[in-house]
């Protein structure tokens, strides 16, 4: 925000430039404040004090042109008796120079007496009053940008305390944008990130209890069940210290107490059966033990109710079957040997024919047990040794023919393979004879085919990845270079699809931040160098305009290093004469002299050193008002046009419109934001951002710092 300075008039002859300063300070001051409340609520999630209200800009500057006209009317009046009041002093000096021997020059020393500071409601407008000694008062407004503190956080919300210069504290409060947790290794303990919209993050770590099943006892364990606060369950087992066994007098029921650690105990009953071994058979005799849980047996012997005789199935057994009380059987076995023919053999299988005890006769064909197999050298002719039962050998010699697969290739290599009947694999490697290379018309694959003695091909594609080169950046546009794998270049061009200007605290230089599509951005640092206007001159004070680059106006105003009184060209009135380092002079009447000192926007400009006393013996001669002279406001800009305005000494003000004489537009990513730069003669830009999908039938809305919003406003509304 640029200061402001607004100095009143201290003579009270000028009523009429009192009331039109106190008016335009009104005016000023209250476009100030709203665009403070216009940059207060700029950035996401800030709190905005004091809140902005809509304002109707037709209806202001109607209301301003109103009370200027009043004001004019008004005005009149007090200005034709100001120049009776001037008349009469005039007249008064004359005669008294006229009784006095000799003028003196009068010097009147101001000192300042005090000074005021007061604060507005905001806390960031200081307006200082100075008070000095000849009566007069002056007024300087500065607005000093409150000094944000280092943030503290609690939980999901930024608190950031904000010290203003009138000593008032305040603190800026804002939620989280979004929220992440992961719980820890133990379960209990959850790291939760908060992020904010400035970029900062606050990360809170809580721990939360377990819960505890009541315990399960089983099996001379304990089981307590953990709950974690993540959801997550454990099984936790203890395992009894302690355990007394005893028995039932039945010796079937195990009652087991257990004791554990933490002093629990708890009682199980379990159920022993009996165990009834297998019964022993011995003749007909059958035995029978009955052990217990305990230990405790039993041994119970009963005698055969039955027996049979009977074959087994391969006639060469007898049994005697004996059969008793419980159902139970024994039996006795003969062997009865059989008698044997001579083998017959057929590959692994043997027959021999057989005459049994029992007057069967069958035939028995068995399989080998085992096998010997070997082959030839030549890995062709194989020979099997089948080996049964009793120790005979059948040999059998078949040849078996070999496989040649397929051949498979590995870039520039053959492989033909062959298999033989014991297992025996070969492998023949062939290189190839000559090879091509192509290329794919994307740059990116590239094919190699390998040729090799039996007219056979084989290709293969390979992927070779393009070099991507840094980027270049250069007057808002993005070059990037692809080199691929054959050599192929190629450049690639991004135009940024929006930038931001910020000028430097000196005005003379600003910087443009350029953002790509790819998310990259840009720095490239512009010089603009002050411009100095003519002089003009006020007394004593020599005021020089100074003009920036990003439209920012100011004056440097120096005091004169010399004053002398001379006489004008009638060799009667006499003049102050002031003289400033540069050479350049002021010559203001004397009788006037009393009347200009008070006077901050009436002004006479100098002639230049060479035309001075040469212009002022004539303006004395002629006894003329000197020629009006026009102070420049700061141009506003609506679209493609360029409104300066220019406001003369005497009040009147002047409006010329200035075409652009050029534009540049560039459009958004998505199609929908359209920008347009206007350039003018003086090198002055406007730039104008239009919604073009959302709001079709509205005017664009001009975008520039809220500082120049503010004087464009003022300008209008002095117009």
């Amino acid at each position: 925000m640029q200061k402001l300075l607004f100095k009143f008039s201290k003579n009270i002859s000028y009523h009429k430039l009192n009331r039109l300063t106190l008016f335009n300070f009104v005016a000023i001051t209250t476009l100030m404040l709203q665009g403070v409340a216009h940059c207060a609520d700029a950035r996401d999630n800030w709190i905005q004090y004091p809140p902005r209200a809509a304002v109707n800009m037709t209806e202001q500057i109607n209301k301003f042109k109103e009370m200027g006209a009043e004001k004019e009317r008004g005005s009149e009046a007090g200005v034709m008796k100001e120049k009776e009041k001037e008349t009469q002093s005039i007249k008064s000096e004359k005669s008294n120079l006229s009784e006095q021997p000799a003028p003196k020059e009068v010097k009147k020393t101001k000192t300042l007496i005090s000074e005021d500071v007061s604060w507005e409601k905001d806390h960031k407008t200081k307006n200082i009053v100075k008070k000095f000694s000849d009566g007069t008062t002056d007024t300087q407004t500065d607005v000093v940008e409150p000094i944000a503190g280092e943030p503290f956080y609690k939980g999901n919300l930024e608190m950031i305390p904000m010290t203003y210069a009138d000593g008032v504290k305040s603190i800026i409060t804002r939620k989280a944008n979004s929220e992440e947790y992961e719980w820890g290794k133990d379960h209990s303990t959850r790291t939760t990130i908060y992020k904010f919209s400035d970029g900062t993050t606050n990360i809170d770590i809580k721990s939360f209890p377990r819960k505890y099943s009541q315990p399960e006892f089983k099996d001379g364990f304990e089981k307590i069940t953990v709950t974690y606060p993540d959801g997550t369950q454990r099984v936790v087992e203890n395992e009894a210290i302690d355990r007394k066994v005893r028995w039932s007098k039945d010796h079937l029921t195990q009652i087991i107490t257990y004791i554990f650690d933490d002093g629990k105990s708890y009682e199980e009953s379990i159920d022993v059966p009996k165990k009834v071994e297998k019964p022993i058979y011995e003749a007909d005799q059958q035995k029978t033990v009955i052990t217990y849980g305990d230990g405790f047996k039993e041994e119970v012997i009963s005698k055969a109710v039955d027996e049979k005789v009977s074959w087994s199935t391969d006639h060469l057994r007898k049994t005697i079957l004996y059969t008793f009380a419980d159902g139970g059987t024994t039996s006795v076995e003969v062997q009865v040997p059989r008698k044997a023919s001579n083998p017959i053999y057929k590959d692994n299988l043997q027959t021999i024919y057989f005459t049994y005890g029992d007057g069967v006769k069958t035939v028995l064909v068995s399989k080998a047990i085992s096998e010997n197999v070997s082959w030839s050298v030549d890995h062709l002719v194989k020979t099997t040794e089948y080996i049964f039962a009793d120790a005979t050998v059948n040999k059998v010699v078949v040849s078996v023919a070999e496989e040649v697969s397929k051949p498979v290739y590995n870039k520039d290599t053959q492989i033909i393979t062959t298999k033989y009947g014991d297992g025996t694999v070969t492998n023949v490697v062939n290189k190839a004879m000559s090879e091509d290379v192509s290329w794919s018309e994307d740059h990116l694959y590239k094919t190699i085919s390998y040729q090799f003695s039996d007219g056979s091909t084989n290709q293969v594609v390979v992927s070779i990845p393009n070099q991507i080169l840094p980027p270049t950046y250069k007057m808002g546009v993005e070059s990037i270079k692809k080199i691929y794998g054959d050599g192929f270049e190629k450049v690639f061009t991004y135009e940024a699809i929006s930038q931001k200007e910020v000028w430097s605290s000196d005005h003379e230089s600003k910087v443009i931040l350029y953002k790509f599509a790819d998310g990259t951005t840009h720095k490239e640092e512009i010089k603009a160098p002050k411009i100095y206007g003519k002089p003009y001159y006020d007394n004593d004070t020599q005021i020089i305009p100074v003009h920036y680059a990003d439209g920012t106006t100011r004056t440097i105003r120096k005091k004169a290093v010399e004053k002398k009184v001379i006489l004008g060209g009638d060799e009667q009135a006499k003049m102050n004469r002031f003289v400033f380092e540069d050479g350049s002079v002021n010559d203001v009447p004397l009788l006037l002299a009393p009347a200009a000192l008070g006077s901050s926007t009436q002004t006479v400009q100098s002639p230049q050193p060479a035309q001075t006393a040469k212009t002022s013996q004539a303006d004395k001669a002629s006894d003329k008002k000197p020629d009006a002279k026009f102070e420049i406001q700061k141009p506003v800009y609506l679209q493609g046009l360029q409104i300066v305005t220019m406001t003369a000494s005497n009040g009147k003000t002047q409006t010329a419109t200035n075409k652009a004489i050029s534009k540049d537009e560039t459009w958004s990513k998505d199609g929908k934001t359209k920008s347009t730069t206007y350039r003018f003669e003086d090198g002055t830009t406007n730039t104008v951002i239009t919604d073009v999908g959302a709001q079709m039938s509205k005017q664009p809305k001009p975008t520039s710092n809220p500082v120049d919003d503010e004087l464009n406003v003022h300008s209008l509304a002095d117009e």
